[in-house]
């Protein structure tokens, strides 16, 4: 998977393969002449490391664009343009800040991958997993506790449709209903049906 960094007033002509699909993303030309100096034409490898993060964040700004308000979309952007000015470059340049954000971002959009573990996350980034276990310690968590939050934090949201809870298990990421319904109570010290219960009779009220 391949990119191509362009200045927004140069013509170009994209073609994809039949059964393709391409991303056309236009980010702020500020950003990328503030940290270049320039605006020369660029290869992105989105298969490697950062460039990698850099794909899934373009594809989840397109995905959730219409419930991002105009600040976070904006804000996105600028931290995409940053990040494409580091593809072929030292990852390592990026803020830990920014680092969390993407982990979280790459954990959001794979929460319903039951093979998402922290040695995945890391892989799925380019980095080390004790690399990955450093800088969230640092922030408090570790990869097992964010993958698993995630997870249930989306099950809780799809247990307010009318999912069965099997399928809400599936759905999060989960490999059994079993281990799903445990980790639930031992979160919310209740189990996923009686949380749906709680939150219909809530909305009764």
């Amino acid at each position: 998977m391949d990119g191509l960094l362009i200045a927004p007033d140069a013509p170009y002509d994209l073609r994809l393969p039949p059964g393709s699909r391409g991303l056309v993303a236009t980010l702020p030309r500020a950003d990328v002449e503030d940290r270049t100096g320039r605006f020369a034409h660029r290869h992105l490898r989105l298969g490697q490391a950062s460039g990698r993060v850099l794909a899934l964040m373009l594809t989840t700004l397109v995905d959730d664009r219409a419930s991002l308000t105009r600040r976070a979309f904006d804000t996105v952007c600028g931290q995409a343009a940053e990040l494409a000015c580091l593809v072929d470059g030292d990852l390592a340049a990026v803020s830990e800040h920014d680092l969390v954000a993407q982990l979280r971002l790459v954990v959001r959009r794979r929460a319903a991958d039951p093979e998402l573990t922290g040695t995945a996350l890391a892989q799925h980034v380019g980095w080390s997993l004790r690399q990955v276990q450093a800088v969230l310690q640092r922030e408090g968590t570790t990869p097992s506790t964010l993958i698993r939050e995630t997870r249930l934090q989306l099950a809780r949201t799809l247990l307010g449709g009318t999912a069965t809870i099997t399928a809400v298990a599936r759905a999060s990421g989960f490999r059994s209903i079993d281990a799903f319904e445990k980790t639930f109570r031992r979160r919310h010290g209740m189990s996923p049906s009686e949380y749906r219960r709680s939150c219909g009779a809530c909305r009764g009220r």
